[in-house]
């Protein structure tokens, strides 16, 4: 699949609730950013923070461009030009296309993007413990684990422990240059 990357619009907002069908997605998705259900609202909101000028927040459809279907989301956060972002809300929407490998096609597709258009030095992403495909989907990407946060963050009386891993640019470009056809 060739993943190209959209800014995500209102248009988007049907197709990214009919996904979110449950409070466990909902979960798996967003953490506790969203409450259940989804609503268009909500989207709203969210999508005026990467609005405004000067947002660290850039929210993304990721598109077959074969096709030119949307098979999911993905979102950089905490954007600092030269030096880090993270990933955020990585979500691969028709659940006929998961474990087929387009999870990190997505996020090669937003990695490629945040490394060549802000130069960062490195990009992160925190993972709740629990999602072990979400984690191995980064890992393939080339993600390394760099440190666990017991009770990183809480919801209600409930403590989430997060799996905080970190891709440097010169990891990236070796990476690049490892699976670069006639690479020995």
């Amino acid at each position: 699949m060739n993943i190209k990357l959209a800014q995500f619009e209102r248009a988007d907002f049907g197709r990214l609730i009919n996904w979110i069908d449950s409070l466990e997605a909902l979960h798996e998705w967003a953490g506790y950013r969203f409450k259940f259900p989804l609503t268009e609202q909500q989207l709203e909101e969210h999508l005026a923070e990467a609005d405004r000028d000067y947002s660290q927040r850039q929210i993304f459809r990721a598109v077959d461009a074969d096709t030119k279907l949307v098979v999911g989301h993905i979102e950089l956060t905490h954007i600092w030009p030269y030096l880090s972002a993270r990933v955020a809300r990585l979500l691969v929407g028709d659940s006929s296309l998961r474990d087929q490998g387009v999870g990190p096609e997505v996020l090669h597709a937003l990695l490629k993007y945040g490394f060549e258009t802000y130069h960062f030095d490195h990009i992160d992403a925190g993972i709740v413990i629990d999602y072990q495909d979400t984690i191995r989907c980064h890992e393939k990407c080339g993600f390394k684990h760099v440190s666990t946060w017991p009770s990183g963050y809480k919801s209600g009386q409930t403590n989430i422990s997060v799996y905080w891993m970190t891709l440097f640019r010169s990891d990236w470009e070796q990476g690049l240059k490892a699976s670069a056809p006639g690479t020995p």
